[in-house]
Formats: structure tokens, C-alpha cells, sequence
């Protein structure tokens, strides 16, 4: 389809890029990935121990061109100069689309590495992803205009409390006994964006 050519697939900021998924981040990923703090947050899928196969494993599902310009590296470079290859994945984040009377919503999902914790990359990274969910280029990709942000945390997830409210998001409801997350029922709480 030929307005998956067209995809955006590179998002710039300060302190970090927004790259797409390529073959050599796969293996980047999982000395970051794979950590037990990190799993204890996010949904079962995300997969603890994280190997190498898991790191291949989503390379190869990132190639499918309905999730090209949805799902991002989180990138950063030691070293300084403008070229894309300086840089390394320490992170993912995602604008996750939804069907049928739900295709005006998407979820956005995100993770970083324990190593660069503290120093704004996420609020900056969702900063990015939220100005390209709502522009032009990604209605035209996903075919509907994004009016509403969804991001689904668990409770006592302070971290990602903050980073959500420093990007516009309202909490908009708790969700009681959410999630089954290493055994144990956990609430949920649901922050959302709204394009006006």
C-alpha cells in the first residue's frame, strides 16, 4: 500500500530520536529489556527473561508495514553528530490503533531502559509521539483522525504518573483488579489526552 511508503519514521528531539525498528536493535534491547523492574510495569507480553530470540522476535513483527510509523525506538547517542547511525535503542514506545467505533483512539505504551532513567527522555519521547499521533501525517497513515490518547498504568506507577501529567494527560478513571500481573490482581489507572 503505497501510503506506508510515505510513513514517518524518525522523530527528533533533544535527548533522544524516535527511530524505527532495525536489525541491530533487536540485540540493543535486550541488555535493557531485560530487567526485572522494567516487566514488573507493563503487560505480560513484554516477556521477562528478555533474550535475544525475544529482541529477533520483535524486530521481525516490527516489519509489517501496518506497524511501521506506530512503533518506535527509543533512541540516544553517546557521542555527538546528526547521523541516525550514532544512535542506539535503550527503550520502545508505541501509538497502539484501535478498529471499528474505537479507530479514533490509540493506546500508547512505552518503556526505557533502568540506565537512563532520570534524565527526561521519556516526557520527551511522549512529547514527540503525542504531536505525531495527532498530526496530519499519521491521520493520513491510519486513515482517522486520532481525537482521543489513551495510556493504561498500573497504580503505584508513580514515575509514569508523572511523566503522563507533565504531557497534558488527565487521569480519567481507576480500574479496579485490572490486571493479573505475576500472580497478584492489581488496579489500573487510565490517563487520557484529547486532541482540543
Amino acid at each position: 500500500n503505497d501510503r506506508y511508503s510515505r510513513v514517518m519514521t524518525s522523530l527528533y528531539g533533544t535527548k533522544c530520536r524516535l527511530l524505527g525498528w532495525r536489525d541491530e536493535f533487536g540485540e540493543q534491547i535486550v541488555e535493557h529489556a531485560n530487567n526485572k523492574k522494567i516487566w514488573q510495569n507493563l503487560l505480560d507480553q513484554f516477556p521477562h527473561p528478555y533474550t535475544s530470540e525475544d529482541g529477533r522476535f520483535w524486530i521481525e513483527l516490527n516489519r509489517d508495514p501496518k506497524l511501521i510509523g506506530r512503533n518506535f525506538a527509543i533512541c540516544v547517542s553517546n557521542v555527538s553528530g546528526e547521523s541516525d547511525a550514532t544512535y542506539h535503542a535503550v527503550g520502545g514506545i508505541s501509538l497502539m490503533t484501535q478498529e471499528g467505533a474505537f479507530r479514533h483512539i490509540v493506546k500508547i505504551g512505552y518503556w526505557l531502559g533502568e540506565a537512563y532513567w532520570g534524565r527526561g527522555i521519556v516526557p520527551e519521547a511522549l512529547k514527540m509521539i503525542v504531536e505525531y499521533g495527532f498530526s496530519k501525517e499519521f491521520t493520513e497513515l491510519h486513515g482517522t483522525s486520532i481525537e482521543r490518547m489513551e495510556a493504561c498504568i498500573f497504580d503505584g506507577n508513580a514515575q509514569s504518573e508523572k511523566v503522563l501529567l507533565k504531557n497534558g494527560f488527565t487521569l480519567e478513571s481507576l480500574i479496579k483488579k485490572a490486571y493479573l500481573k505475576n500472580g497478584e490482581i492489581r488496579d489500573g489507572k487510565m490517563y487520557v489526552l484529547f486532541r482540543n
